[in-house]
């Protein structure tokens, strides 16, 4: 028999099984591995991922697995907090047309029924299919993609993941082999197989190729961390430009095809009213340039926007330094509240500024008339002391 390479890593793990089981001290059992003519085999073969449409016989095992996940899944989101998901049906409902039109019932492949789509309400750019047909897609995602092509090459992904229960296969070979290197591979392989399957779907639904394209740009320009000094064979992803070049080879030889439902113009729209929430996501992550692009892409298409005007003013608060950090922040909230003077945020921001500055009168005044606009405001009482009035006093 062909030996395998071993490392030491292994021989101690193996010692230690020995041990255990013949009582053997540590360095014996470790000795006896060493002088054994027998070699450690390697992981097993990657088992076949069955689909859900022409299941090979022996899915026994992965329907198990896959049940078992989804009650875990439907445990985990029962205890997540409600604002740890955005309320937007509107999104959701545009999101869950699209994979109607990547999976159309034809009453021959139905949708799983439990599938559903939330918007996780966080900054970085990710998505996830979970067991129990949870497909999220976070509110930092979204605004960076540009048309509902891209979204739908997003999801025909995730789908692909649900309808083929990648992660009940990728439980079971982890309870095969204690390699994380082999099940990366395994990991590797499914998320080919995802973008191979979203790639098809995608450009049967009439979705332009390039869009597949443009999708994997958007993760890539989103990374949080750099490719260099990675050990590749530890990450559950394949290589990122690897996967874009192979995608741009396969949309050159199809460009022709899928050249409808790119709606950049109404994808934007549809996203756009929480582009501006995603911007104070990014200040509160410290990552300036995410929240400025979010601003000013909002001012591109709303340039009297009070409160985008107001989020640029909370980004030079928090980032700004030097001689004209006051002047700009000055300016902004002006500009904010010439926009939009009747708006809470904006009279607190700028009342403050003034009372900052010294400027006590217009400072009252804007502050009374937050709160009045705000009666139920959570730093009512500093403001009223300041103001030197009774809660009664401000009511009337």
């Amino acid at each position: 028999m062909a030996h395998d390479t071993v490392t030491g890593l292994d021989l101690l793990r193996a010692a230690r099984r020995e041990w255990k089981t013949r009582g053997l001290s540590v360095t014996s059992a470790l000795l006896l591995g060493l002088l054994s003519t027998a070699c450690f085999e390697k992981a097993p073969e990657f088992p076949l991922v069955p689909t859900w449409q022409e299941p090979p016989g022996g899915t026994a095992a992965l329907d198990e697995k896959a049940l078992e996940l989804s009650k875990e899944a439907d445990e985990a989101f029962e205890e997540m907090e409600d604002d740890a998901f955005l309320d937007r049906p509107e999104i959701v409902e545009r999101l869950e047309e699209v994979v109607g039109r990547l999976w159309p019932d034809d009453g021959r492949r139905p949708l799983p029924p439990n599938l559903r789509i939330r918007i996780s309400d966080v900054v970085e750019a990710n998505a996830g299919a979970w067991p129990n047909g949870m497909i999220v897609v976070t509110a930092g995602l979204l605004v960076r993609m540009d048309s509902e092509a891209q979204a739908a090459s997003l999801l025909g992904h995730e789908l692909v993941h649900a309808l083929e229960r990648h992660s009940a296969a990728e439980a079971l070979y982890a309870e095969m082999t204690p390699s994380h290197v082999d099940r990366m591979l395994l990991s590797k392989e499914l998320e080919s197989r995802a973008d191979d399957g979203a790639y098809r779907l995608a450009l049967d639904a009439g979705y332009a190729p390039e869009a597949a394209v443009g999708m994997l740009r958007v993760l890539a320009e989103s990374g949080d961390a750099p490719t260099w000094g990675r050990i590749r064979a530890w990450e559950s992803h394949p290589d990122l430009s690897a996967r874009i070049r192979a995608m741009e080879l396969r949309a050159a030889k199809e460009s022709e095809a899928g050249e409808g439902r790119v709606a950049a113009d109404e994808w934007v729209a549809l996203i756009d009213p929480i582009r501006l929430h995603v911007a104070r996501l990014a200040i509160e992550a410290r990552d300036r340039a995410f929240a400025e692009e979010n601003v000013e892409s909002y001012l591109e298409r709303h340039p009297g926007s009070g409160r985008a005007l107001w989020t640029r003013a909370e980004i030079l608060k928090r980032f700004e330094r030097g001689d004209e950090r006051d002047a700009l922040i000055l300016a902004a909230l002006e500009d904010a509240y010439t926009a939009s003077p009747d708006d809470a945020d904006v009279l607190r921001a700028l009342g403050m500024e003034l009372r900052r500055r010294g400027e006590d009168e217009r400072a009252r005044d804007l502050l009374a008339r937050y709160l009045a606009v705000r009666p139920e405001a959570i730093d009512r009482r500093m403001i009223e002391r300041y103001l030197g009035r009774s809660v009664t006093g401000m009511a009337e």
